[in-house]
């Protein structure tokens, strides 16, 4: 089963070789996720998937922004409060 895995895959898994712009490991990943993981234990967690989903998703709302450098402040009134219909 891993076999057949690492042959279906075998194109994808060795790109940062030939193309020195990507990196070989996945530590951005794992970092832009740390703050996420470090708030749910600071408090506690949601104790539910119906408090994890709106938590999890405004998280990476902002995480997307900040990597955008887009402002914050200006961003979320924009996008999370209803427009005022014209």
């Amino acid at each position: 089963m891993l076999c057949q895995r690492i042959l279906k895959h075998l194109g994808e898994l060795f790109v940062f070789v030939e193309n020195p712009s990507v990196s070989a490991d996945n530590n951005l990943a794992e970092r832009s996720l740390r703050p996420a993981v470090i708030a749910r234990k600071v408090s506690g967690g949601t104790r539910s998937d119906k408090g994890s989903a709106p938590r999890m998703g405004l998280m990476s709302l902002l995480s997307t922004w900040h990597a955008k450098g887009l402002p914050l402040l200006k961003s979320c009134p924009e996008v999370l409060l209803p427009t005022p219909a014209h």
